[in-house]
């Protein structure tokens, strides 16, 4: 009987999760690419920032910081949008 009452609540905590669409999941993973980047070349500098790096540290694919910044300078460029300067 307690198997029962365990499906039944996974299956009401799955029904009250939010699926998020693709723009949403892009604007975090956007976000996290933007933080990584600010952190990375504060504490490493323009040289020493690779995208290898800023993916490490926001937790994602290479691929996926990559598709949101293509290039190093598309990392730049996003951080100093985000900064203003």
């Amino acid at each position: 009987m307690e198997s029962d009452d365990n499906q039944s609540s996974m299956g009401d905590s799955s029904l009250a999760r939010k699926k998020i669409t693709n723009v949403e999941r892009s604007a975090v993973t956007r976000k996290k690419v933007l933080a990584a980047t600010i952190r990375c070349i504060n504490d490493f500098g323009y040289e020493g920032t690779t995208v290898n790096k800023v993916a490490q540290l926001a937790a994602i694919s290479r691929g996926a910081a990559q598709h949101q910044f293509p290039s190093k300078i598309d990392l730049a460029g996003g951080r100093h949008k985000v900064l203003g300067h």
